[in-house]
Parts: C-alpha cells; structure tokens; sequence
C-alpha cells in the first residue's frame, strides 16, 4: 500500500528569504510531516503518495503565484529531509513539464551546503577545507609579516568563513564543529608565531578574539536585538515571542518554545531565546535597559567572553 506523504516544495530561483527562515521552515517541517521536498525558497504544501510520480506544477493553484520565476527543469534538483533513518527507501519522482527531476543528496544555497539530514556536514567539512588552505597560505606568508598584518588576514580569510551563515550550521553538537574551533586556534597560533603546542586559550585573551561557538551565541543575540529593533523581516520576526509579564525580578525576556524533539533545539526560534536568556539577562534584568545599538551591545558581549576566558 502507498504511503501517504505530505511534502513542502519550494521553488527554485527565488534568493529573498534569509538562511534563517529555511532552516526554521525545515525545522518546522519535521515536527508536522513525515518528508519534505526543498527546491529553493518560496514554499507550498500539499500531499504525495510514496512510490508514485507527481507533477509540480499540479500543486501550484495559480501560475501568478510564481511571479516572474522560471524554472530552467534541466537545472533543477530537490532534496528530502526526514527524520526517517533509511532516508534513501524513499522514493518520489517529480516532474516539472514533464521532465523528471533529479534527487540531489547535498545542494548549495546562498554559499551554504545543504545536506538531507541537516547535519551540516558537507558544510562544516567544506568550510575546514576553505580555512585549512588558507591557514597553509598564511603559515608561508608568516615569516614576511607581523603579527597584527596576520591579524588582518585572519580576519579577511579565516573570520570571513566563520561568521558567514553560522547562526545556522554552527548551532551544532560540538563534536561536529570541533574541527572548526581546532582551525581556528592553529590560525592564531600562526598570527602569534607560537608553536601548535602553546595554550590557545591565551591568544584569545591577547587578541580579543572569540571562539568559534562564542561566535555563533553572539549571532543569536544579535538577530534577537534586531527583533526588538523591529528590523527583522516579518518571516523571522514571527519566530520569537517576549516573555509575559516583563521586567519582573530573575525572568526571561524571551520565551522558549518546548519541544519533544532534540534536533529542533538546534532550530533558531530555540537556540537563539536560550542564548539570550543565558546570557543577556544576566548582564541586563529589565530588557529596556538593554543597549539598541548592534555595536555597543557586540562589545559588551565580546567583554563577556573575554571576561569568562581569563576565569578559565
């Protein structure tokens, strides 16, 4: 007998939404079906039968809905995220005009690698194998420059990989980005000249650089004083909710929704209120007292984690 499998498709040459709100969707996915079909960004829902074809177009009320999106089905791929182990049993032919679309294990979005267990592994493995040859370019180039010309480099090759979209990959168990941080301190081991045996902890302290999970934490906090700036799109707004009543005496300024499943903490509507609960609360009780300005409140936080290094 077939399996009734509802699916959320998207389509495939629209870049508006943030990286944020596809990963939240896909989260979001997993709690309310069983499979989900992602070919891009702009998202309906609708039901398949395991097993059996199904035309794209057929579950698209109206053409207009597209706008000015035209689909290249040569070019296309789509990926199935489940929480199902044997995801590989799962068979779904889709067809656009006829023309069968190919299943794709891992696709690339917006610079970020997309895999169908959304473990960010293909990422996380591609972004090591960035910063691994750029950390051999500068351990060439030390002997030629100082240390704060490396400090530049690191920032500018090294810095750049680890900011970029890692409010999503890098809410991770640390053992999947443990490779991550490992680079990171041979990279400053290298702007400092040190042996790969010197205490890495001490060149953050030096340099005033973050850890790479301390990096991540304070992307979380940063897309939350966005909501409270109401800065944020109205997709990603709609994932956070104040915690009611306010200002009383040791309360969260963020609630934090519950869930059964342990792979949604990793979700930004979860991972980020935790974040900030964490941590803000502790430096501001009333959240009217917290600073609006992005750059005045990323200071106090890298003083925060400058601060815990130095307790270490």
């Amino acid at each position: 007998m077939a399996r009734l499998i509802r699916c959320t498709v998207a389509s495939t040459r629209k870049a508006q939404p943030l990286m944020p709100s596809v990963s939240n969707m896909i989260h979001s996915v997993f709690s309310k079906c069983g499979v989900s079909i992602f070919l891009g960004v702009q998202i309906w829902s609708f039901e398949v039968f395991q097993n059996t074809p199904c035309n794209f177009w057929n579950f698209i009320p109206s053409a207009s809905m597209l706008g000015h999106l035209r689909v290249n089905a040569s070019k296309t791929n789509y990926q199935i995220y489940t929480n199902i182990r044997n995801s590989a049993a799962i068979n779904i032919d889709v067809y656009i005009n006829r023309t069968e679309i190919a299943r794709c294990n891992t696709v690339k979005y917006l610079g970020v690698l997309l895999d169908e267990k959304l473990k960010w592994e293909s990422h996380i493995s591609n972004t090591c194998l960035k910063i691994s040859r750029n950390i051999g370019v500068m351990g060439r180039v030390k002997y030629f420059l100082s240390s704060k010309e490396l400090m530049l480099l690191y920032n500018s090759i090294v810095l750049s990989h680890l900011n970029y979209c890692a409010m999503v990959w890098g809410t991770n168990y640390p053992t999947n980005v443990l490779a991550i941080h490992k680079l990171q301190k041979r990279a400053l081991r290298i702007v400092d000249k040190k042996t790969f045996i010197f205490p890495s902890n001490e060149l953050f302290i030096k340099y005033k650089v973050l850890k790479f999970p301390d990096i991540v934490l304070n992307l979380h906090i940063v897309v939350l004083l966005a909501f409270l700036n109401g800065t944020l799109p109205d997709a990603i707004s709609s994932l956070f909710q104040l915690s009611r009543p306010l200002n009383t005496r040791g309360s969260n300024h963020f609630s934090v929704p519950f869930t059964y499943n342990v792979y949604r903490i990793f979700a930004l509507p979860y991972a980020a209120p935790r974040t900030w609960n964490k941590i803000i609360t502790t430096m501001h009780r009333d959240i009217e007292e917290v600073p609006r300005n992005k750059f005045t409140l990323k200071k106090h936080l890298k003083t925060y984690f400058i601060d815990k290094y130095e307790n270490d």
